[in-house]
């Protein structure tokens, strides 16, 4: 099940729900809606989609006002150590779980984000220090990741994969959330980019990732990237192996195509001809 992110369609050009017309004019029709269209996120979009016979498969699990916290994750404040904070993640992170249950069950995808520190003490080293912070952020997150999959039953839940040495889940932690919340409608969500980043600067395989719980993997957002950094490239023209996806891959997959919003609606119509030639699409 191919998707576009919708957050690929610059919001200037094309504002609005008119992101959904012009992915299809680029050939698709399903679409994984992106935080930067958090003004339609309500139960409007849902005639005019029928109407044109959209749909939105996934929804990007909402950021925090900018204002507030530099417009982070909202699932890497459910690990906040202030209570006040993680409960009004909580808030939000239903409040997307609504619009996913809206749009038919949508899958939900949530990024924690980086891993919230302890301080340690004297002579413990590092990996000890992220061990225990991981437990920490877990007794933090599981209950209200558990929480939301008993309120909204027809929601798929998947939580994104890491893409830097800061962030979390990594592989180890991902076996972690999975074996601990062992819920049918908890899965996880590869990324492209994410485990090409990963595996250049902290050495950790692409392939570690398919080694566990590939059963639960619900989804992939495929995005290029290059050497210098730069990220969101047209897939196929930066340096990210998408033959290592192709091998893992399985039927049933929510697989998301994601661009930087910079690039012009040709470079979409590029990338799903580049994912034809893999025989993805």
């Amino acid at each position: 099940m191919l998707a576009l992110d919708t957050d690929s369609i610059a919001v200037d050009s094309h504002p609005g729900m008119e992101c959904f017309s012009a992915g299809a004019d680029c050939g698709f029709r399903r679409f994984l809606l992106g935080t930067a269209r958090d003004a339609i996120r309500g139960a409007e979009i849902i005639p005019a989609l029928r109407k044109a016979r959209l749909r939105v498969a996934a929804v990007a699990g909402p950021r925090s006002h900018p204002g507030e916290d530099r417009g982070e994750p909202v699932a890497a404040r459910l690990a906040a150590p202030e209570r006040a904070v993680r409960e009004r993640a909580q808030v939000l992170l239903a409040e997307a779980a609504v619009l996913a249950s809206r749009l038919g069950g949508a899958a939900l995808t949530l990024e924690l984000g980086r891993l919230p520190l302890i301080d340690a003490a004297p002579g413990v080293d590092e990996d000890a220090r992220r061990a225990a912070s991981r437990d920490q952020a877990l007794d933090r997150v599981l209950p209200r990741i558990f929480d939301c999959l008993g309120r909204f039953p027809e929601v798929v839940l998947a939580v994104e994969i890491a893409g830097t040495r800061q962030a979390w889940p990594q592989p180890g932690d991902l076996e972690i959330v999975l074996s601990e919340l062992a819920h049918p409608r908890l899965g996880w969500w590869f990324d492209t980019a994410r485990a090409w980043r990963l595996e250049r600067t902290a050495g950790v395989p692409s392939a570690v990732w398919f080694e566990r719980h590939r059963d639960r993997l619900r989804g992939a957002t495929l995005c290029d990237a290059a050497d210098s950094g730069e990220d969101g490239l047209p897939l196929g023209s930066g340096a990210v192996d998408f033959g290592l996806y192709r091998e893992h891959r399985s039927a049933g997959l929510v697989e998301v195509v994601r661009i930087g919003a910079r690039f012009s609606p040709g470079a979409l119509q590029e990338s799903r001809r580049f994912l034809e030639g893999l025989g993805i699409v």
